[in-house]
């Protein structure tokens, strides 16, 4: 579009393009809800405009440059940040659906994933305190094997003393010990889950234990039970989406007025066009009768000089 601008304009009729314009503005609006543009016309460039973004410097970009350059933005998944494929500086992105993704991603997503991976990460290490049976290898008296609920922590950070990183994608069931020195191990299944410690028929304590989880505060999660806290999770999820969402309509309804107050100052008013038109057919009206009058006069003139 800046090409063709330019390539209307060369014959030296500044706006003589206002179609090719109008098309570029309806683009340069598209690209600002992306991201927060600046734009301005390059001087003797015949109408052709430079678009530019802030750097985390405050200086100007490019973007699109006259002669129809432009430039990439590219998301550093290492870093988290956007660059320029212009320079490769960073990106001061503060407002459109980039900042939104930023926010979203950066912020609302990773803090929901850690919230669950801790939940996950202290589920698994309550249930296996309470749970867990430490191998004891043969030679000893008795020897037994190896037992645990979760896969991780094991065994839990009471007898490893190293704290537990388990998350919510590694979260699984004990499948046997993998530890090489652990020769014998039971795992987890419908046939071993034991709900005592005891060989007494019946007991439960260690089932009854893992049930009271349910209602304890969990140090871990911030003095809250397990249930208290997954529902301030979704709760608070919820409430970033509401604001979001309210924030959304108050952005969507500042825009629809600014564009109304626009269209009021640059856009064509029907009334006043019919208006200017029948004026303008008016005076034409008024032109035509006095070339009239004289013709008739003219012709009585000549008339009379007979």
């Amino acid at each position: 579009l800046n090409k063709e601008i330019a390539r209307v304009e060369n014959a030296g009729i500044p706006g003589s393009a206002n179609d090719l314009r109008d098309r570029r503005q309806a683009k340069l609006e598209e690209i600002s809800q992306i991201v927060l543009i600046e734009t301005q016309e390059v001087p003797g460039s015949n109408g052709q405009m430079e678009v530019t973004v802030r750097n985390a410097d405050g200086d100007p970009v490019n973007l699109v440059t006259i002669g129809s350059e432009s430039y990439d933005i590219n998301w550093d998944s290492d870093t988290g940040i956007f660059r320029s494929a212009f320079n490769g500086s960073e990106l001061d992105i503060q407002a459109g659906r980039l900042a939104g993704l930023i926010e979203v991603k950066v912020e609302t997503i990773a803090n929901t994933r850690q919230k669950i991976d801790n939940l996950a990460n202290s589920l698994a290490t309550e249930v296996n305190e309470l749970y867990y049976q430490a191998f004891v290898p043969a030679g000893v008296d008795p020897a037994v094997p190896e037992i645990s609920f979760f896969a991780q922590p094991t065994p839990p950070p009471s007898v490893s003393g190293t704290p537990s990183t388990v998350t919510a994608g590694t979260l699984a069931l004990y499948q046997g010990s993998t530890d090489p020195t652990v020769t014998d191990s039971i795992p987890l299944s419908a046939a071993s889950i034991r709900s005592t410690d005891t060989a007494m028929a019946g007991a439960n304590e260690i089932a009854y234990a893992i049930a009271e989880l349910g209602t304890a505060d969990i140090g871990s999660l911030g003095g809250v039970g397990f249930n208290e806290f997954a529902i301030q999770t979704v709760v608070s999820l919820g409430q970033e989406i509401n604001d979001v969402g309210n924030r959304l309509e108050v952005q969507e309804s500042v825009q629809s007025l600014l564009a109304e107050q626009r269209a009021q100052i640059s856009g064509v008013s029907m009334d006043e066009e019919v208006a200017n038109m029948v004026q303008y057919q008016r005076a034409f009206q008024a032109s035509s009768r006095v070339f009239n009058v004289l013709s008739e006069m003219l012709e009585t003139i000549v008339t009379g000089l007979r």
